[in-house]
């Protein structure tokens, strides 16, 4: 006994298929490109519940802040760079003179609102490394506690052979 093509339930799931597709099809040709802007939306309409928590923070008053120190051969290093009162680092890092002994081992905010970079010069002449961060007043999010002091600090450790 051969089995129809088209049950009832299959009919069902076309037809559920051609009308959804339809109704994307009709929003996609009735909107043109780009014709949604300032002028369609309400003030206050597009609030910062109403966005993903990664868009919904504000950046403003960015300040750059780095600072250069000289890594004796085989040694290693914590630089913290701060960021100025009331700001925030968003990012930050370390640059060699782009030699293979200097290195970046690791990259991260600090609890005190600055950049932490641990660095290591692995070879037997002395190397310059800077570190840098990106300071922002985070809008709509609480900047860290930075401190006043703005001073970088570096702690050095020696390198085992």
């Amino acid at each position: 006994m051969r089995k129809a093509l088209h049950s009832p339930s299959m009919l069902v799931a076309i037809i559920a298929a051609v009308l959804a597709l339809a109704g994307t099809g009709y929003a996609a040709g009735t909107l043109a490109k780009n014709s949604v802007g300032t002028a369609q939306i309400k003030n206050g309409a597009v609030t910062t519940v109403k966005l993903a928590p990664a868009a919904s923070a504000r950046i403003a008053g960015l300040a750059y802040r780095s600072a250069t120190v000289t890594a004796d051969p085989h040694m290693g290093g914590f630089m913290t760079v701060p960021c100025p009162l009331g700001l925030s680092a968003i990012g930050g890092g370390a640059e060699t003179e782009h030699t293979l002994d200097a290195f970046l081992l690791d990259s991260h905010p600090t609890t005190g609102g600055g950049w932490q970079v641990s660095v290591a010069n692995s070879g037997d002449v002395a190397e310059p490394i800077t570190a840098w961060a990106v300071c922002a007043k985070v809008e709509g999010g609480k900047p860290k506690a930075a401190s006043s002091n703005l001073q970088t600090t570096v702690r050095w450790f020696k390198l085992d052979r």
